[in-house]
């Protein structure tokens, strides 16, 4: 990912740039593979954007050929609109994920993954969570979001499990709540 090399490359030239307090530690080796590693970042980018170039392409060049032969029947039509949807929804998640996705960024929850769901249940019915799709937030729940218990959070697997009602996750959820009423109740902590 671009994002992990980028961060890799900065940690470099700050380590680089403290390690011998100031412009001495700039000699041509370090200078050349800084270069080198942008140069390699930047290669992969480039190969990346033109995938997806191709891509677009390919899908250009069938839309044109369908849509020219787009028969009348209203479900054929909502079948092949969805399936664009889907086609420009995948690509630009694709997109967003290879550019920002940094996998050293991690929120660790100490309730297991159906309380967190319950949680975020709760937020979206009372209006403090606000989304038109709960994409988004599985999306973040996925890419960042793990438990004491697993390490990565599936998109799927939060999307199938959001509906569910289970009973021990809302006394879990009840019991933080009341917690962190009890919490306000006694004013911020000092020094937090």
């Amino acid at each position: 990912m671009v994002s992990k090399h980028l961060n890799r490359i900065n940690r470099d030239v700050d380590r680089i740039w403290k390690s011998n307090g100031g412009a001495e530690c700039w000699d041509g080796p370090t200078l050349e593979r800084l270069n080198a590693d942008l140069h390699r970042v930047i290669a992969e980018a480039t190969g990346q954007l033109e995938e997806w170039n191709v891509e677009l392409g390919a899908r250009e060049e069938l839309q044109q050929r369908i849509l020219s032969a787009l028969p009348e029947s209203d479900r054929i039509k909502e079948l092949w609109w969805n399936e664009q949807r889907t086609f420009y929804t995948d690509l630009l998640e694709r997109m967003e994920t290879y550019v920002n996705y940094d996998e050293t960024a991690v929120v660790t929850f100490s309730i297991n993954a159906l309380e967190v769901l319950f949680l975020i249940r709760l937020l979206v019915e009372e209006g403090v969570l606000r989304t038109e799709t709960l994409r988004p937030v599985f999306r973040y729940l996925s890419r960042y979001g793990h438990t004491e218990r697993y390490s990565k959070l599936s998109f799927d697997s939060l999307k199938k499990r959001y509906s569910l009602h289970h009973e021990q996750s809302r006394k879990k959820v009840k019991q933080l709540l009341m917690n962190l009423v009890r919490r306000i109740d006694q004013g911020p902590s000092r020094g937090g």
